[in-house]
This record gives C-alpha cells, structure tokens and sequence, in this order.
C-alpha cells in the first residue's frame, strides 16, 4: 500500500504519519507539458521534501543557479510536449533547445534528489537584489505550534519592497499555551 503526492511536496510529519500506519508515502512531480510525470521516489529511494530522481529517459538540471545552487527546473525526454496548440509564442517562452522551462525555482543535491523550492513568478527581489522565495519562509513559518498557515508577500514601500508576512494562528495552541 502506498500514496503518491503530487502537486507540492508532501509535509515530512504527514508523509511519517503514513509510514507509522505501513502506508508508504512517495512524492512524484510534473507538469501538463510533460506528460505529465519528470521525477518521483521510489520505495528504495526516498528524500524527504524532495520529488525524488527524473525518470528513466529524462533529463533534468537545475538552469542558472544562484550561489545557493537554486534556479528554474528544467527538462527534456520524450514525455515532454512538442509545443502549444497554435502558439508559437507560448511554446518559445518555454521550450529552448529542447528544454521544459517548468517555471519552478529548485535545486540538487550532490545524490541527485532534486527538491521544489519555489516558483520562478514568486520570487521577491528586493532593491539590494536579495532574491526572498516565498514558499522557503512560509515552510518555516507553518512549523512553528502557533501557526495554522501563512503568507510571505512584498510590501511596497517607497521605492523597495517590504518582506510581509500574513498568520493564521492556531486558535486551540493559542488558547492552550
């Protein structure tokens, strides 16, 4: 028996809770354009937060990393689309010599698990260029007891932006505690 997850990365105390009842929990990712699935773990090979190792035939890397090896993931292999239906333009913005530009920001580690950290439209660049990911400070930010969620935006303020931060607390921890 077992869950696949898709979408986002599975919480790691969800995906464990799973495992304590003998329900393995693997994490699979893709996209439309890629028919649909490029990575997943498996049950020998399971990171997790990651979406695993690209499938057999497919390629993936991490395009323009930052010093912090973080850039857009792309991909290429036979499961990825050809190009939109009578957009030539939406196709270009996208497929580059063969590459899916998927328009999520992530990164590598050295046994080649790759891992979602953001999508490529969120990213908060601040006027010093510090480039903020939402979705890493919000993973954060909902594991601490009092929150139930949570939202990193940019603030305007004069002529920068402002990382601002939007909680949901947890009513039953605050009453508790």
């Amino acid at each position: 028996r077992f869950i696949i997850s898709g979408a986002s990365a599975i919480d790691k105390k969800v995906a464990k809770g799973f495992n304590n009842f003998g329900i393995l929990t693997v994490q699979g990712y893709g996209l439309t354009e890629s028919s649909p699935v490029l990575a997943a773990e498996n049950a020998k090979s399971i990171k997790y937060g990651s979406i695993g190792h690209p499938l057999s035939g497919i390629e993936m890397k991490i395009d323009n990393p930052n010093e912090q090896g973080i850039g857009e993931i792309i991909a290429k292999g036979p499961n990825v689309m050809l190009g939109y239906y009578e957009n030539e333009e939406a196709t270009k913005e996208v497929l580059q010599d063969g590459w899916l530009h998927t328009g999520d920001l992530g990164r590598k580690d050295k046994n080649n698990f790759f891992f979602v950290t953001g999508r490529k439209k969120n990213v908060i660049v601040l006027k010093n260029g510090k480039n903020i990911y939402p979705e890493e400070l919000e993973t954060l930010i909902n594991k601490l007891p009092y929150v139930e969620e949570s939202m990193v935006f940019g603030f305007p303020k004069e002529d920068d932006l402002v990382v601002s931060v939007k909680i949901v607390y947890n009513k039953d921890y605050v009453k508790e505690n």
